[in-house]
């Protein structure tokens, strides 16, 4: 679980730190324009962790790592072809970025701290959620800094490669808690 938010934030903060720079180099945006597209993105965060949230208790009796991973799956391909997409103009750039932002943030909000303390022992849920947290941030570090250097030694198409294999990776590492749901204490 904090493998999957470490690398889920290496791809968040990479579209969220460098996105408007991104547009800028490779569109030759302005900051104005590039940050306009870009404040689409916190939009889809908004309705990816509401529909994240209803979807596991909806149809997934609890489970978190069923949406989680599909969300993650979907960012991925929504990375590859991101770097296509953002040169078909202004609507189809808004739109991928807002469907990034509902990936992202669906994904985000069920492992930061819903599903660590739905897994946690009792007596432990703050531990494990600020554990998980914790590797998230460390992920942001290490994935904003990488970002820096593939963008700049081996460029832009690259860089977001690399936020797609993080999203990838992401999935592949929750995966392993699939069947994973509540503990059944917590559910009496």
């Amino acid at each position: 679980m904090a493998l999957a938010l470490c690398l889920l934030d290496a791809c968040r903060y990479g579209f969220t730190d460098w996105g408007v720079t991104h547009l800028k180099e490779v569109r030759n945006d302005s900051v104005s324009l590039a940050a306009f597209k870009y404040a689409v993105l916190p939009f889809g965060g908004i309705a990816g962790a509401y529909w994240s949230g209803w979807a596991t208790d909806r149809f997934f009796a609890g489970r978190r790592v069923p949406v989680i991973c599909g969300l993650l799956v979907v960012l991925g391909g929504l990375g590859l072809a991101y770097d296509t997409v953002i040169h078909l103009g202004l609507l189809p750039s808004v739109a991928i970025l807002f469907a990034i932002g509902f990936c992202i943030f669906g994904a985000q909000v069920l492992l930061v701290g819903t599903l660590p303390i739905d897994l946690a022992r009792d007596g432990t849920a703050a531990a494990a959620a600020g554990f998980v947290n914790f590797m998230g941030y460390m992920g942001a570090a290490a994935g904003d800094k990488l970002t820096g250097h593939i963008a700049q030694d081996h460029g832009w198409e690259f860089a977001v490669r690399f936020w797609a294999a993080c999203a990838f990776g992401s999935a592949v590492a929750i995966a392993a808690l699939w069947n994973a749901g509540r503990r059944k204490e917590q559910l009496s």
